[in-house]
């Protein structure tokens, strides 16, 4: 069973506590503890507690006008990089910073691994493999997540398309991120 680190759950905790009782009626009952229990940021957590607890985020969330997950990961992102983790951003470099994909992702998670796969003027191409709970949800964080990153790092004008996913049979998810200076 995969985990991920309290990082991952603090701010979607937060959020959660702040509508303590819509949260109560979306979230199962066994995950109600996170709602009172403190998260360690450094800790370890399941990843299907996360998953749950995003599905919960995402109902009790309003509409951002964009994709839900997407929106998480970008807050996340903001988050992070401006706290616990800014030591990985590079600003002036969206390409390095994304580069470093590989510590992020051991960062956040004790399965799978993301990479590099090939890098251009402006574009990077992200692949996560050995991702033990690929679903939709993480995917639209990843793409989130890695929009924010670049934007962050000075980024203008950040896309990113997420091309393949292993829960369509590829062997890899790949997000393609572009970017104008």
């Amino acid at each position: 069973m995969g985990k991920a680190k309290g990082t991952i759950l603090v701010n979607a905790v937060k959020a959660l506590r702040l509508k303590k009782d819509a949260a109560r009626e979306v979230l199962p009952e066994h995950l109600h503890r996170y709602l009172e229990d403190r998260i360690l940021a450094f800790a370890w957590y399941p990843e299907e507690d996360v998953l749950a607890i995003l599905h919960a985020l995402a109902k009790v969330t309003p509409d951002p006008g964009m994709d839900i997950y997407e929106f998480m990961g970008r807050i996340a992102a903001r988050a992070d990089l401006g706290g616990v983790y800014s030591n990985l951003l590079r600003p002036g470099d969206p390409d390095g910073s994304l580069r470093r994909a590989s510590i992020i992702w051991r960062l956040y998670h004790d399965t799978g691994k993301q990479v590099v796969a090939e890098s251009g003027d402006n574009s990077v191409v992200i692949e996560i493999s050995g991702y033990e709970h690929p679903s939709r949800e993480s995917c639209g964080t990843v793409k989130g997540w890695s929009v924010e990153l670049v934007a962050l790092a000075g980024g203008k004008d950040v896309k990113a398309v997420h091309g393949s996913c292993v829960l369509d049979g590829a062997k890899t998810c790949r997000f393609e991120v572009t970017w104008s200076r």
